[in-house]
């Protein structure tokens, strides 16, 4: 099993189910630098890895799993979209101790797995989302002057 210990501790924090009585306390390491066994360091299998843990302090247990990226932001990325998706297989909202939502400590990234193109055609469409949204606020503020 993983363990993520308190001396590697980067982060953790505690949330609350929105729709039961159920609370998960969610711990992530420090990333570290990885290179595979056997291969010399600077070899193109290198990675970081980022372990992390969700305990739900009930019958559920605690998952562990780890996070992988080519950096450690990425690997810590991953690492928070893996703790958000094990959440979200045990409860559709959660909030943290402030009532802050989940979807707010957990903000949806583009995936760059596709590819550039997708990435692009994705990143366009918030773009002009936003764009749009924009639009509308300053309309509402230009009616309020007047």
């Amino acid at each position: 099993m993983l363990v993520v210990d308190a001396a590697e501790l980067f982060c953790e924090l505690d949330l609350k189910s929105k729709a039961d009585d159920l609370h998960a306390h969610l711990r992530f390491n420090i990333p570290r630098w990885k290179c595979l066994p056997g291969h010399r360091e600077g070899h193109e299998l290198d990675y970081w890895e980022c372990k992390f843990s969700v305990n739900y302090g009930d019958d559920k247990g605690i998952y562990t799993n780890i996070g992988t990226g080519d950096d450690a932001i990425q690997a810590l990325m991953m690492a928070i979209k893996g703790a958000h998706i094990n959440l979200k297989k045990h409860g559709d909202s959660w909030l943290d101790q402030n009532d802050i939502p989940d979807w707010m400590l957990f903000p949806k990234t583009i995936t760059i797995g596709w590819g550039k193109e997708f990435y692009d055609e994705a990143v366009a469409k918030v773009e002009e989302m936003e764009r749009k949204k924009n639009a509308e606020i300053e309309q509402r503020r230009k009616k309020r002057q007047v």
